[in-house]
């Protein structure tokens, strides 16, 4: 039944679906790809991209929030395409033998929805850890404290 399950793009898809919040609707669907040497299939939504992953008998569903990553690299070979990337704390997943279109669609999407989560973290600032009033975010010392901010 697990073999059926997973041959199946319309599955996926729904089960991937099935673990969004109602008001997300998936952008892009990509039923194969790879993840650290296991078939995987992505959902791109507006707030996460999710994830479903086959580990012999049982799945495994990654959602990650478009605010936890700090950038994304396309690489293009000859038949496959390579997706990385990077999350904030600087660890690195790269989603491995997509599609060229796909992959490019992909790039697309998650270059626009990293941009607008990074516009979003701008335009309402950060706390100050010694005096708790609003700054910048990108100031390195607080106007209020005058004392140095970590980044």
């Amino acid at each position: 039944m697990l073999c059926l399950f997973w041959n199946s793009a319309r599955r996926k898809y729904w089960a991937i679906r099935k673990g969004l919040p109602k008001e997300e609707r998936i952008r892009q669907f990509i039923p194969e790809a790879y993840l650290d040497g296991n078939r995987i299939a992505i959902g791109v939504a507006d707030k996460t991209l999710a994830i479903i992953q086959k580990r012999w008998f049982n799945k495994r569903f990654i959602y990650n929030h478009w605010n936890k990553f700090a950038d994304v690299e396309l690489e293009e070979g000859i038949r496959h395409s390579i997706i990385s990337l990077k999350f904030i704390g600087g660890k690195e997943m790269k989603l491995m033998r997509l599609k060229k279109d796909e992959a490019r669609d992909l790039h697309g999407f998650a270059r626009k929805y990293i941009e607008k989560h990074e516009a979003k973290k701008i335009a309402v600032g950060k706390v100050c850890p010694h005096c708790s009033e609003v700054i910048k975010y990108t100031a390195t010392i607080c106007p209020h404290c005058q004392k140095e901010q970590k980044k």
